[in-house]
């Protein structure tokens, strides 16, 4: 019985930490209606993110951020009606607007 339960104590162990190291990352399209040292963007309608809010705050903080060639760029560069591709780790903070922190960012057109 001992054994029975140690093994399956150590089968939970193993899918917690397998779960742990899983890659979430996300990525959407968005229009950036603001830029005020970090992004608020309005995601587009046909993506998971906006079901949560029609409007998210994009945290730039150690994100990469790209231009349209694929040259880096500093948060500061992006401004209001360009389009964006961001990449976040799937945490959305459920508060109005919405708020993430981006990985990558990039400029779309």
């Amino acid at each position: 019985m001992k054994r029975l339960t140690g093994s399956i104590l150590l089968l939970c162990l193993v899918f917690t930490l397998c779960a742990c190291n899983k890659d979430d990352n996300r990525i959407f399209m968005a229009t950036v209606l603001e830029n005020t040292g970090a992004l608020i963007v309005e995601p587009q309608e046909s993506t998971d993110e906006y079901k949560s809010s029609d409007k998210i705050v994009v945290h730039t903080n150690n994100a990469i951020v790209l231009n349209s060639e694929g040259l880096k760029i500093m948060p500061s560069d992006i401004v209001a009606g360009q389009t964006v591709q961001i990449t976040y780790n799937g945490q959305i903070a459920e508060s109005y607007p919405a708020q993430i922190w981006a990985d990558k960012i990039t400029i779309v057109e």
